[in-house]
């Protein structure tokens, strides 16, 4: 009888496991599994990868034999050097010596009061408070080695040694132990566990003598142990579904199915890593996970998967093809050439090659008729039919359009369809005598490389092509689909019709097209996109529960179809999950009439009962495996101490503001289906809704802006069981200072101060520059008044009056000519005092020039009683001086009236202009009586003239000198008088200085 695999995953050093020796395994509250080995210390496990525990995280040793879950909730392990307590967090240890050398731990216990007991190879001691104490030393039992210790419902502690089963009463332990040995009925005193069997009964595993059952006080060998091919026994365990498994030294395990004592082994034939077993677990997801000395660790997760191979008398490992032949046969090609027939009862196997009158080629397809007629389909060596009476060759010297046949296909009218790789489709209508049809691609068909074929409810023959889509034959005429009528790929392996009526196309690259055929012929896709673990699809079949299973080149996927036939679940097995083939064979997949399914696979044969198949119940428990800082660890950056020795990480990090590329890595532990978890997560203030399901586990969120955060991320198993509570993770981002309240604050009070400060200025400004203005048109106005002033003062009436007389004068002396030249002089005059008074400032040449017309008029007047000479220094551009008009007149005829009074010499009046840099100085030079003579004459009109002309003429220049601020107005007019050597007043020197822009 061949044996089978069944669905064991093995884990040792290649896959992770720190040790190949496993003698200990527990689950702890967060759902990883550990693995205790000898040297390595822990391997703990969450389905997908290992991470080790030794004594570099803080475990006393790493020589680990038995863990133990106690009331508390901790972890109590035994090692070679005492007991290591983990809390959760952190390792407690409490190393354990017997004259200065350690003991090793081989088992513990814990009875009702939260007593620990352990077995030593110093005999039994009790571990209360943190400390130990010696039970066997109390009692002065020479037993050393203690193996194995158990408490039983009444709290009784019973433990195992070298020579037999030792019992401590529940009341009074400070008593001496019951001891039972040979003479109680043990044939084997060696022993290794104890369980209980039964109400009352001991099931005592020993180390040579197989199982003993103890009751009472009497022991006796089990009738269990004929079935063992080992009676060297090491662990004892009870499952949830009432099954007992039995470790041994050198056979593997044993089951047995309590309810009806069935006996099923499993050893290394049947997939186990190793048969010398240690120890056994149970998890909460029910795998059963087989510790052994060698071989590293191997989880059995029930039998909805046994597996085929070479170790189990097949042929060669590639399943090309497959057909069932009634209830008990199954058919298959193989990689080694011929075909194989498998009696399904006794597991018998039967090679045919060629000595067996077959051939010695592939077989890519098999159809098994129900007359008992196999149909074999070859590759390059036509169409082979077997009977009773053995193989008939059929090849396109028959008529086949091909010699290379990938998929037949009986119809309803009994007709055979043979696909072929390059010839189309070949329809045998008659057996005896043999006759063929070709269809070909003049006759329509989209491609002549055609890889399956399907009949429909109509009779209808559909067809699958290697790069050309499915097409439909009915009634002579085709019919094609591809890729613009919204197939998912031209290339096409396989087709199943559900009870439903749609044909469901497995093609290459594209994943499943799903096509109404009776109705609208629309076509709907599925892909990885919706779920589907890959794109790239080999078979297809549909189950008895009108489900959907497409294999593919990592796996197979499982789709639960409503009764619309629309995709309501998926499920993914792979190598994890038990589908030890893990890439499928094209159209190589049949389904047996119990409703087993049937997989060829690269690896071997894989055979899928449904029934076995049990929901997964348990929601994936989240865990963090890691969190990023721009892909840093936070371990690695100054958030160090957020994370514990264990990898724990501590949430409400408080980030600063460039801190904000965070990525997270989690996972969902799923003893059960790791790899089939999917996930969903969103980061609260950022994401509103979940996330697609994702088999992503690590999700990273870049340029966050500041604010409170919580990642939330829940796990899927592949039932569809969604985690209680998200797990969740809070951080917050600090805003950068200028966004801080305060700093808002100071700004928002610095730009009032800035405005207010702007106002003010402006306030300011806008004061200064009306004063300024009001100054200004104050000055312009007293400037206006006093020229007014001025211009009034030099139209004195006697001297017009006294000009007119003199030209009249000479107009009654008939002196006309003269007469006109001084009218001329008098009204260019006139004209320019009236011009120049409009004026400000006027240039100085036209001062000069009215100054000359002036003098002579007066000298005309005055019968030519005096000279005069207006002097400009060379170095003065007298066009571009600007000084006030109407200045000097008044000086000029001051000197005239007063300092030419009663004047016994000739006069002489002299006038000159110099610059001093921006002082324009003016000289009115006399050659008078002087001031003090002047004043004495009392001339009081003359006086108050005069007085009127220097006021005048102050006010304007100091008015001026202001605006420019170059002279002060003590400066601006200097009166000198002037002596000769007798000290005898020779006259008056007036210096006028006006602030000019320069030469």
């Amino acid at each position: 009888m061949a044996a089978q695999q069944v669905n064991f995953r093995n884990y040792s050093v290649g896959e992770g496991l720190a040790q190949s020796q496993v003698f200990a395994i527990i689950e702890d509250p967060e759902g990883y599994i550990w693995f205790g080995t000898r040297g390595g210390g822990i391997s703990k496990f969450d389905g997908v990868s290992f991470r080790q525990l030794t004594t570099r995280d803080g475990l006393i040793n790493d020589f680990i034999s038995c863990f133990i879950k106690n009331k508390k909730g901790e972890i109590i392990i035994g090692t070679a050097v005492g007991i290591s307590v983990y809390n959760g967090k952190k390792f407690q240890n409490y190393p354990l010596e017997y004259k200065s050398n350690p003991v090793p731990i081989n088992a513990i216990a814990e009875d009702k009061n939260g007593i620990l007991w352990l077995a030593t190879n110093k005999g039994l001691y009790v571990f209360k408070n943190g400390e130990y104490t010696c039970v066997s030393c109390k009692h002065a039992l020479n037993r050393d080695m203690i193996s194995s210790v158990f408490i039983d419902g009444k709290n009784s502690v019973w433990y195992g040694d070298d020579f037999g089963l030792n019992h401590l009463d529940s009341v009074n332990r400070s008593l001496a132990a019951t001891t039972y040995r040979r003479k109680d009925g043990f044939t084997n005193v060696l022993v290794r566990s104890i369980r209980s069997w039964g109400k009352s009964e001991l099931l005592v595993a020993t180390y040579g003598g197989g199982l003993q059952l103890f009751s009472g006080s009497k022991a006796s060998p089990s009738i269990l142990n004929e079935n063992f091919e080992s009676n060297i026994i090491h662990d004892v365990l009870y499952d949830k579904k009432g099954n007992c498994w039995i470790a041994t030294y050198d056979a593997g395990i044993y089951r047995i199915r309590l309810s009806d004592s069935l006996i099923t082994h499993f050893g290394v034939q049947e997939g186990l890593a190793n048969d010398h077993v240690s120890t056994l677990y149970e998890d909460s997801w029910g795998n059963i996970w087989v510790g052994t000395s060698g071989g590293g660790v191997s989880r059995y997760s029930g039998e909805q998967f046994i597996h085929y191979t070479e170790k189990n008398g097949l042929a060669g490992n590639y399943i090309f093809s497959l057909c069932h032949q009634g209830d008990s046969v199954l058919w298959m090609g193989t990689s080694v050439k011929g075909v194989l027939k498998m009696n399904l009862r006794n597991g018998e196997i039967i090679h045919y090659n060629a000595d067996s009158g077959f051939v010695d080629e592939k077989v890519k397809s098999i159809f098994c008729d129900n007359n008992g007629v196999i149909w074999l389909g070859s590759e390059g060596k036509g169409l082979w039919r077997k009977d009773s009476s053995g193989f008939k060759n059929f090849t396109t010297r028959d008529g086949l359009s091909s010699n290379w046949i990938k998929d037949i296909l009986r119809d309803k009218s009994g007709k055979l369809w043979l696909a072929t790789a390059g010839g189309g489709i070949t329809v045998i209508t008659n057996e005896h005598p043999f006759t063929a049809r070709k269809i070909s691609e003049g006759d329509g068909l989209s491609k002549s490389r055609v890889n399956c074929l399907h009949q429909d409810q109509n009779g209808r023959i559909w067809y699958g092509t290697e790069g050309g889509g499915i097409g439909v034959i009915s009634d002579e005429s085709i019919k094609n689909y591809s890729l613009e009528e919204g197939l998912s790929s031209a290339i096409v392996r396989g087709m199943r019709e559900d009870k439903n009526g749609f044909l469901w196309v497995a093609t290459g690259g594209g994943g499943l097209s799903r096509v109404d055929i009776y109705r609208s012929a629309k076509i709907e896709r599925f892909t990885k996109d919706n779920g589907l673990s890959s794109d790239n699809l080999y078979l297809l079949e549909i189950d008895d529960q009108n489900n959907l299973w497409a294999g593919s080149d990592n796996g197979v996927d499982h789709l639960i179809l409503n009764e619309n036939s629309e995709v309501t679940e998926k499920k993914h097995y792979g190598k994890s999950e038990g589908f030890q083939g893990i890439e499928t064979c094209q159209n190589s997949v049949t389904k047996t009439r119990d409703g087993s399914l049937w997989f060829g696979t690269i690896n071997g044969l894989t055979r899928h009962d449904p029934r076995s198949s049990e929901r997964n119940n348990f929601a994936p428990r989240m865990r963090f495996t890691g969190i990023n800082l721009f892909y840093q660890p936070i371990a690695n950056t100054r958030f160090a101490d957020h994370v514990s020795k264990w990898g724990e990480i501590d949430d409400d990090l408080q980030l600063n503001y460039d801190e904000n590329h965070i990525g997270f890595e989690f996972i969902g532990i799923d003893q059960r289906s790791p790899v089939s978890v999917k996930y969903q997560w969103k980061l609260d203030g950022v994401d509103e809704e979940w996330s697609p399901l994702s088999l992503k586990r690590e999700v990273t969120y870049s340029n966050l802006p500041p604010g409170d955060y919580v990642f939330m991320v829940r796990g899927i198993n592949e039932d569809g069981v969604v985690s209680t509570e998200p797990l969740q993770y809070s951080f917050f981002i600090h805003p950068p200072f200028w966004q801080q309240w305060w700093f808002r604050l100071l700004l928002i009070l610095f730009f009032v101060i800035i405005i207010a400060s702007v106002i003010i200025l402006i306030t300011r400004r806008s004061r200064l520059r009306h004063k300024a203005l009001r100054e200004k048109l104050k000055v312009e106005k007293q400037m206006v008044e006093l020229e007014q002033k001025a211009l009034r003062l030099q139209m004195n009436p006697h001297f017009i009056f006294h000009a007119l007389n003199s030209i009249q004068g000479l107009i009654t002396q008939k002196d006309e000519k003269t007469a006109r030249s001084y009218l001329a002089k008098f009204s260019r005059l006139m004209r320019s005092i009236l011009e120049n008074s409009r004026e400000q400032l006027i240039p100085l040449e036209k001062e000069v020039e009215t100054l000359q017309d002036y003098l002579l008029l007066e000298r005309f007047t005055r019968n030519d009683s005096f000279d005069f000479e207006i002097i400009t220094d060379e170095s003065i551009d007298t066009s571009e001086i600007m000084i006030p008009s109407l200045l000097l007149q008044p000086f000029v005829e001051n000197a005239l009236i007063h300092g030419f009074s009663g004047l016994q010499r000739r006069g002489h009046i002299k006038i000159e202009f110099r610059l001093h840099g921006k002082i324009l100085e003016c000289m009115v030079e006399d050659n008078g009586i002087g001031r003090k003579q002047a004043f004495e004459n009392k001339m009081q009109k003359d006086a108050q003239h005069k007085s009127m002309a220097l006021i005048v003429t102050q006010e304007r220049l100091a008015l001026l000198n202001q605006q420019s601020g170059d002279i002060k107005d003590s400066g601006a007019i200097q009166i000198e008088d002037l002596f000769d050597e007798k000290n005898q007043a020779a006259g008056t020197r007036v210096i006028i200085r006006i602030a000019v822009d320069g030469n």
